[in-house]
């Protein structure tokens, strides 16, 4: 492990300085994929709130303490893989999956110390495996879990995927049963509950998925085939429609089927009804169950995580970019 981490004493200073490493706005590694990662949102989903800045103050509140308990560590090698990754790929809403895959080092960034069977609060501090925890409570870090177990999140798994609550396996060829796309082979897609081809549009997609950035699956003289979004003015099916004849609308783009015609979706107030061919919600908001709620300041009184925004939880009544509970780990290692 200490060959692993350059050192196992570290002084504050070289603390501080991994931290900046991971969350400087303008530098920092983990803030730079993440904000990378935001803006590779589609229009739809983009939020300009949650900038750099807000990704470095996301970062420190995140790690900083386990940084300074000795819980946690930067690993310069991943960091600087991270960072040539980001400088050389750039990321699009088509090409999201790609992106991931080849800044795959930034997902390594930070190696926990604490061995297994010791206390933790986050899946972060363990050095191999994730932090078994319960609500309001201390975990352990435990090994991680074979195809077949139980899990909650594919943290958890040795594959990485968890699927209807269990750990997949991934790599299924078509026609191989699944339960979610990460077990599917590259090009594919788990549909109907099968790993199914990804069809090019005027395919027939009778037993295959349509590329959601393309278009969708419409009822045609030809059966059901690949169809490329209308645009704007033009005649459309909504969503809801359960064997739509005419195509979709660019649903990335913010666009929506309205009276027939799609149109670009009006930007509708805190509380107002949002959906794909209704409304979308202003910037800083975002749309649960069909209605647009502002996202939550960290400190904000919250009754779910849901309303404190994608990056952030409700932890005893209070929006936190974190539940890491430094007394869990209080007699872990020291440096």
């Amino acid at each position: 492990m200490c060959a692993a981490l350059a050192a196992c004493t570290i002084s504050e200073t070289d603390r501080a300085a991994e931290l900046d490493a991971l969350c400087d706005a303008t530098t920092g590694a983990w803030t730079r994929v993440v904000v990378a990662d935001e803006a590779c949102e589609v229009p739809l989903f983009r939020n300009p709130a949650f900038d750099a800045a807000y990704q470095e103050a996301n970062c420190r509140a995140t790690y900083g303490d386990a940084f300074a308990a000795g819980t946690i560590r930067a690993s310069q090698d991943a960091i600087a893989r991270c960072r040539a990754a980001l400088d050389a790929n750039t990321c699009t809403p088509a090409t999201r999956a790609a992106w991931r895959a080849a800044t795959a080092a930034c997902d390594q960034l930070i190696a926990g110390v604490q061995p297994a069977g010791a206390a933790c609060s986050i899946d972060e501090e363990c050095a191999a495996g994730f932090c078994a925890r319960t609500a309001d409570a201390c975990g352990t870090c435990r090994a991680k879990q074979p195809v077949g177990a139980a899990c909650d999140a594919s943290v958890e798994c040795a594959s990485q995927i968890c699927g209807a609550g269990t750990c997949q396996t991934g790599g299924l060829a078509i026609g191989a049963a699944c339960a979610v796309d990460a077990q599917c082979a590259s090009g594919l897609a788990c549909a109907n509950d099968h790993c199914q081809r990804v069809a090019a549009l005027g395919e027939s997609c009778a037993a295959a998925e349509c590329n959601v950035f393309e278009g969708a699956c419409i009822t045609t003289q030809a059966g059901p085939t690949c169809t490329v979004f209308a645009r704007v003015g033009l005649a459309c099916s909504p969503w809801t429609d359960s064997a739509p004849s005419a195509a979709h609308c660019r649903w990335y783009d913010g666009e929506g089927c309205v009276a027939g015609a799609c149109a670009v979706l009006p930007t509708v107030a805190d509380g107002a009804r949002c959906d794909f061919d209704l409304a979308r919600c202003r910037p800083g908001a975002r749309c649960l169950d069909q209605r647009c709620v502002p996202t939550l300041d960290e400190g904000s009184a919250c009754d779910r995580d849901e309303v404190c925004g994608p990056y952030a939880l409700c932890v005893a009544g209070a929006c936190r970019f974190t539940d890491y509970d430094a007394t869990c780990s209080r007699d872990g290692p020291t440096f």
